[in-house]
């Protein structure tokens, strides 16, 4: 007997020893970790008394969500546990069952799907709940409306759809509520205004409730807007336009500020209008854009409503657009090497130019605005096919060079022979004689046969002139 005891108490001995040995080993590979678990854990509800809603005691408010997220758990699992964990293995649960309408503070509860995971501690312990009971009502929507439709219109009832809607939650807070209500806000408006808006819940001091539940919590609202009897707003068109826009330009467009204008007057001949007219605009020779006040053409007994009777009117002039091809004989190299000739077949192209009219034919009295261009930047001796450009011109665009590549032959340029300069031996300059001048003959002085005898009187004799000499 006393053998078998002492077998026995050495197997058992033994076992405990493999056991120890086994845990330690156990422990090493996969080792045990104790910790708070980082994530927040939820807490969720169950057993909710019916006709009851929960109330935070602490935040008087209808959810606990913000407690919730606060639940903290420290755990006890094996590493591999800690690697696998989310808060979706854990359970953390406030069991309502068989409470009644009041304050009560319920234990949390807190477990893990995961076995080998031991829960240590969980903070808060418990939840401090309210139960109160449910109630639900009935509102009609009311509109609140804000602002002015436009002169001359007038807004009818609102429609809103769904007309009603239901306040559901705590019995002391739904019942406070006095109206369900949304405001419009009217900004000049002409047409149907139609918006979707928030439903806001008001007490009787017009305090917003918050705290409790609205289905639908948004509501559509139609404003229908008219005309008043005896207006109308009416679109302006343009009278006649007098005369032409100066040669190579047209009339390209009208515009009118405003474009329709409210009118007042008796209903029998407000109904029949169907537009405004102005009075006419003169263009004759105009080549600019035309600004000008012009007046309404309005029926009798027919006025304006906030406004004079004239309107901005716009007339567009553009110039006319269209292509001319010109010749240019004159092609200019560009990047050409030094001591290099080019030589180009065809040294012509055609430059086809489009653009305003009035600047096309003034490029083409200055044909020299033109420069084509053969860019000949790195190009060695031989031929080459070059594609030419034109340099931008103001307000032209070139739509072709025909041809569009030009053969060119680049040569090397011939090394001048020096010439030796010519010194001219002067020539000897003759002297001139100087030609002698005639003596003048002396004028023989007639002789006056007196009528009676005079006393004669002596003649002088002319000195003869002298020669002079020439230098």
């Amino acid at each position: 007997m006393k053998k078998l005891l002492a077998e026995g108490s050495t197997m058992l001995l033994a076992l405990i020893l493999a056991l120890m040995v086994w845990v330690v080993a156990e422990n090493e590979e996969d080792p045990i970790q104790t910790d708070l678990y980082p994530e927040p854990i939820p807490v969720r509800i169950i057993n909710q008394p019916e006709n009851s809603v929960i109330v935070n005691q602490q935040t008087d408010s209808a959810t606990i969500n913000e407690i919730s997220k606060k639940i903290e758990v420290t755990i006890r699992a094996p590493r591999s546990s800690w690697e696998s964990l989310t808060p979706g293995k854990f359970q953390a649960v406030v069991d309502l069952k068989g409470l009644s309408n009041d304050r009560h503070n319920v234990s949390i509860t807190v477990d893990s799907i995961d076995k080998a995971v031991e829960i240590i501690d969980w903070k808060p312990r418990s939840l401090a709940v309210r139960l109160e009971p449910f109630m639900s009502q009935e509102f009609e929507v009311q509109v609140t409306l804000h602002g002015n439709v436009a002169e001359g219109f007038e807004e009818g009832k609102p429609i809103v759809t769904p007309p009603r809607v239901t306040v559901s939650g705590a019995e002391m807070w739904v019942s406070e509520v006095a109206r369900a209500e949304v405001d419009v806000y009217l900004r000049d408006n002409k047409e149907d205004k139609v918006n979707t808006q928030l439903i806001q819940l008001k007490d009787e001091n017009d305090n917003t409730m918050r705290l409790v539940d609205v289905n639908p919590s948004q509501v559509t609202v139609r404003i229908p807007i008219a005309q008043k009897r005896g207006y109308k707003e009416s679109s302006i068109i343009l009278g006649n336009l007098v005369g032409q826009p100066a040669t190579g330009y047209y009339q390209s467009g009208v515009s009118i500020d405003p474009s329709t204008v409210l009118l007042l007057g008796p209903p029998s001949i407000i109904e029949k209008i169907s537009y405004i007219e102005t009075e006419a605009v003169d263009i004759s020779g105009a080549n600019a854009d035309i600004v000008t006040q012009v007046a309404l053409k309005l029926p009798e007994g027919v006025s304006t409503v906030g406004r004079e009777a004239f309107v901005q009117v716009t007339i567009n002039i553009e110039p006319t657009q269209s292509c001319i091809t010109l010749e240019q004989k004159s092609l200019e190299y560009q990047g050409l090497g030094e001591r290099l000739g080019v030589m180009a077949a065809p040294d012509v192209v055609d430059v086809i130019l489009c653009g305003p009219v009035p600047r096309l034919e003034a490029v083409s009295r200055r044909i020299r605005e033109i420069h084509v261009v053969l860019d000949l930047t790195g190009l060695q001796v031989g031929t080459h096919s070059i594609q030419p450009t034109v340099l931008p011109l103001e307000e032209i665009s070139v739509e072709n060079i025909l041809p569009d590549l030009v053969e060119i032959e680049i040569y090397v340029l011939p090394t001048p022979t020096p010439t030796p300069t010519f010194t001219p031996t002067p020539t000897p300059t003759s002297t001139t004689t100087p030609t002698p001048t005639t003596t003048p003959t002396p004028t023989t002085t007639p002789t006056i046969t007196p009528t009676r005898t005079p006393t004669p009187t002596r003649t002088p004799t002319p000195t003869p002139t002298s020669i002079g000499t020439g230098g």
